[in-house]
């Protein structure tokens, strides 16, 4: 999914846990930023790989001439990283919330995405240079999320 589908997933959980007074709004709004910045592992695994961050190698992975996701995208850190959320919702369930409500939809929309979109027509629009592939199944999702945050607040 694009940053900006997994930054209104993170606003919905952030929500929800300030409505069942759960979390504070402040401390909550962490949920849908690290939601995002866990996309910067592209930039992270580009850098290594490739020594470079430049437009040219993004806009080649959008176009799904090379991969830049790191372990944090595969089933095995999924698994780690949900155990330790798990672990820790003993010592905080507040941290643990804030973690597995930012990695796990993240994690799990990717997987979807990656479903969804297989064999399907995609338009690339490029904004100031970068490539973006947009879905309609997308589109209509970050609707529904849109109308849910509406509801929320």
């Amino acid at each position: 999914m694009l940053p900006h589908t997994h930054f209104l997933v993170g606003i919905v959980f952030a929500l929800l846990a300030w409505k069942s007074n759960f979390l504070s709004l402040a401390v909550a709004l962490l949920i849908p930023l690290l939601a995002v910045a866990i996309d910067l592992d592209h930039f992270v695994i580009m850098l290594l790989k490739l020594k470079t961050i430049n437009l040219r190698v993004w806009n080649r992975a959008v176009n799904r001439q090379i991969s830049l996701w790191s372990f944090i995208h595969y089933w095995p850190a999924f698994f780690v990283i949900t155990s330790a959320s798990i672990l820790l919702y003993f010592v905080s369930p507040q941290y643990s919330y804030i973690i597995a409500a930012s990695y796990v939809p993240h994690f799990l929309l990717d997987k979807l995405y990656k479903k969804l979109a297989r064999g399907r027509e995609r338009n690339i629009k490029q904004i100031f240079g970068i490539n973006y592939y947009i879905y309609e199944f997308e589109i209509v999702f970050d609707l529904l999320l849109l109308v849910a945050i509406f509801l929320l607040i």
